[in-house]
């Protein structure tokens, strides 16, 4: 497998600081009896590098660790470069009890690191302080006996500076829109306070989040940063440089802790980079909002007859007026037939005009009873949302969701606009609504400018829904990569056998059409567990198949543990379509738009942290087969449907996520076919 050149990639490091431990002996401080404060070991753990009797036998089920030795009871010494497992827990709370003095709040996080909370200098408003956050994740590699510090940048979190106690006396704020809270410098899960502080409500401050800011009436911005991985490397350099550098952080350690540079061997360079899609009349291009416009979509959908209506409250009158211009093609005002390419014939009479709001989801139930369709044709609704898709009440986004789900068992498909879409002119919002509504209708709007790969994929995302307080799945599953999915479906993550029961439905089909099925890849949300993979292959004996299964874990979180930036770049922007090996069968793929140079360009994504698994030994160690397992994720990520704009993350992974945001808020407990059979929830 040849790799990019390291001068012609730039001067690559990771978000990370290592160094060998030295051989250097410690005391610390035992207690034998509970200490809450301090860290707390099993008795069996602790018998792995403790070979005093006399200590052993003092320890009954744990055993608790300080750094001071004053008032323990016992001292232990060890070397740094012995037990790996101490020194990490040593360097760990060295660094906590320095950073803790210099920075205003701390936070444990679920996974035990320790984030650090960091005033901005001048706050915009006089009613919050505003915190940039920062994670040091220390780890070890055990071969090496080398300790490192990943650093990650998290944004920032507001906090209110109204105690609970008044916010609740004199606005009745609801408690149950409080999440985390700051108490005494340290933040914390607001369910989790113990007693003797939930008697101190008084110096306990909220974390302002959008639903809280909506119930207080305060301001409340979403801000959507363009250049993400520029700016968490910048806030990292500027927290390396500030806590990180100081005197008393270095002297803690045996030599200058710096960033760590990126071996040649763990660079690898995609062999397809283009982003060259094929539209209508055989013609390729990576202009999406041009070539679409000009070619139209590379595959229209079966139907020959669509009739448009519209559905508004009473207040949306205006908008739906000026819908009906773009619907009509009058001049100045962008034509949806045109864009689309498709014969939309809007009919005024079939529109539903809401009287009131309070009863939107009973009137369209009423309107939708007696609807007449025609046969042979196509219907699409524009849906002019009084709720916003995100945010507003529990109530009002069950209605949002609600409405879709009536018209979906109707077989009629919508497209809904909300407020913010109208801030700008509508003309801006024109191509997207076209792309996304061909590809709801059943057409395909392009494909990749490559040959067509025969593969069964299965993709599975996840949401957790705040309305049924659960972990929703929702999947789907291809047989190549042209984008065309041959089936959707949701379930309650609890539900196990649904898992099996989409892979057995994926192999059957992929089976009935194809002569043969060399490998299954599963597009995961996590990692598959030993139960998992056990069924797998008791699923793969029903078809009596000895077949490898890859699972390609692609991590969709907007928060990025590890980097890489290139330093010669002004945007600290590795190349497009590179990968980096990080450890064991962990990767970072970057999909963006640097192609070649030290051009800047104008957004920064994060990469995709990739994690591999299989069900045969040694089979993740074939650098061409992760390199195939590579390209299918960049080309995934160039089918996007919903907009001109590409998001990096596959659509294997995103569409099944798109279903499982909106599923849990239907009656319904399972999906119409419909549902399972279309892009209807792009």
């Amino acid at each position: 497998m040849e790799t990019s050149n390291l001068t012609e990639s730039g001067r690559l490091i990771r978000n990370t600081l290592c160094f060998s431990l030295p051989q250097k002996t410690v005391q610390i401080g035992l207690y034998f009896k509970e200490q809450s404060t301090l860290k707390r070991i099993n008795k069996k753990h602790f018998a792995e590098f403790c070979s005093d009797p006399q200590l052993l036998r003092k320890v009954d089920e744990y055993v608790w660790l300080d750094l001071s030795t004053t008032a323990a009871d016992a001292v232990y010494s060890f070397s740094l470069d012995q037990i790996p497992y101490l020194a990490k827990w040593y360097y760990e709370t060295k660094c906590y009890t320095l950073l803790r003095k210099q920075v205003r709040i701390v936070r444990y996080t679920f996974t035990s690191a320790i984030q650090y909370w960091v005033a901005l200098p001048s706050a915009p408003k006089t009613d919050r302080l505003l915190f940039k956050k920062f994670t040091l994740y220390f780890d070890v590699n055990h071969p090496k006996h080398e300790l490192s510090i990943t650093v990650a940048y998290d944004g920032v979190s507001q906090v209110l500076l109204t105690h609970v106690e008044a916010l609740v006396n004199k606005q009745q704020m609801d408690t149950m829109l409080l999440k985390s809270v700051i108490y005494n410098r340290e933040c914390m899960p607001y369910h989790r306070l113990p007693e003797d502080l939930r008697l101190q409500s008084d110096q306990i401050y909220p974390i302002l989040r959008k639903d809280l800011a909506a119930f207080l009436h305060v301001d409340w911005e979403h801000v959507i940063d363009p250049l993400k991985l520029q700016t968490a490397f910048v806030q990292i350099q500027s927290f390396y440089q500030e806590f990180l550098q100081s005197k008393a952080m270095q002297a803690l350690f045996p030599s200058k802790i710096e960033w760590q540079g990126v071996r040649k061997e763990d660079i690898f360079s995609l062999k397809e980079k283009s982003k060259d899609l094929a539209f209508g009349r055989n013609h390729f291009s990576k202009d999406i909002y041009g070539a679409f416009k000009t070619y139209g979509p590379y595959r229209l959908p079966a139907s020959r007859h669509y009739k448009v209506f519209i559905l508004y409250p009473k207040e949306r009158r205006t908008i739906k007026e000026l819908l009906e211009k773009h619907l009509r093609g009058e001049a100045g005002y962008t034509s949806l037939q045109s864009y689309s390419h498709l014969p939309l014939v809007y009919r005024p009479e079939l529109n539903l005009e809401i009287s009131r709001v309070e009863e939107l989801e009973k009137e369209v139930e009423t309107y939708l009873a007696r609807f007449q369709k025609e046969e042979g044709v196509r219907y699409f609704v524009f849906y002019l949302s009084p709720y916003p898709k995100f945010g507003g009440t529990k109530a009002s986004r069950k209605t949002y969701y609600r409405v879709k789900e009536l018209l979906l068992k109707r077989q009629i498909v919508s497209q809904v606009i909300s407020n913010h879409q109208l801030k700008r002119n509508i003309n801006f919002w024109i191509p997207n609504i076209a792309i996304s509504m061909l590809a709801k209708l059943g057409g395909t709007p392009w494909k990749l400018a490559r040959t067509t790969q025969k593969e069964l994929i299965v993709g599975f995302g996840a949401f957790r829904s705040t309305n049924r307080k659960k972990p929703y799945v929702g999947s789907s599953f291809c047989f190549d990569n042209e984008g065309q999915f041959q089936e959707f479906d949701c379930w309650q993550e609890v539900y196990e056998w649904a898992f099996m029961g989409q892979l057995y439905k994926a192999i059957e089909r992929y089976r009935s059409k194809n002569q043969s099925i060399h490998r299954i890849v599963i597009h995961y949300y996590k990692e598959l567990n030993k139960k998992e993979f056990r069924q797998v292959e008791e699923l793969l004996d029903q078809f009596q198949l000895d077949l490898p299964v890859i699972v390609v874990r692609i991590s969709s979180s907007f928060d990025q543990k590890e980097l890489i930036v290139d330093l010669e770049h002004p945007n600290y922007l590795p190349l497009n379509a590179t990968y980096y090996h990080l450890d064991y069968h962990d990767y970072l793929l970057y999909i963006n738009d640097r192609e070649e140079g030290k051009q800047k360009t104008r957004k920064t994504p994060f990469p995709l942290k990739v994690s591999l698994q299989a069900n045969k030994i040694g089979l993740m160690d074939d650098q061409g087969l992760v390199q195939s397992l590579m390209q299918q994720l960049y080309d995934f990520s160039l089918l996007h449907w919903r907009s001109i704009n590409q998001p990096r993350l596959p659509v294997t992974i995103a569409y099944p996520h798109y279903l499982a945001q909106i599923f849990p808020y239907f009656q319904s407990d399972t999906l119409q076919e419909i549902g399972r059979t279309s892009l209807w929830f792009l």
